[in-house]
């Protein structure tokens, strides 16, 4: 996102018109909505405590491994996030996360391209 940033500075600077941008495999917030600060302040021991009682036990260093994991992965979405902004993305098409990547997933980015079009 960096040179695409750098290069519509660098076509404004010569006059151009901003260009249309797409953004590709942008990342899904980490928490709901509603529950980023939740999510941030969770400790290690409400974690355990929260799948314990969905039925799954996590020792405390897989607890502080999820916590970490959950932070840094907030932190690249924001981050994303302030690019898009920056850049005025005019389409945000997610990430697909997903073992195959086929005729269905691309039908439903197809469709995504379709309704920004309309």
């Amino acid at each position: 996102m960096a040179e695409t940033l750098e290069s519509t500075e660098a076509l404004a600077a010569d006059g151009f018109d901003p260009p249309s941008v797409v953004a590709n495999r942008v990342r899904p917030p980490v928490f709901p909505a509603g529950t980023r600060a939740a999510g941030l302040r969770l400790s290690p021991e409400r974690l355990r405590d929260v799948l314990a009682g969905a039925g799954q036990e996590v020792d405390g260093a897989a607890a502080e491994w999820l916590i970490r994991a959950a932070r840094d992965e907030d932190a690249r979405v924001h981050a994303e996030a302030r690019y898009l902004s920056e850049l005025r993305a005019g389409l945000h098409l997610p990430l697909v996360a997903t073992e195959r990547f086929g005729p269905r997933e691309v039908e439903g980015l197809a469709d995504r391209v379709l309704e920004a079009a309309a």
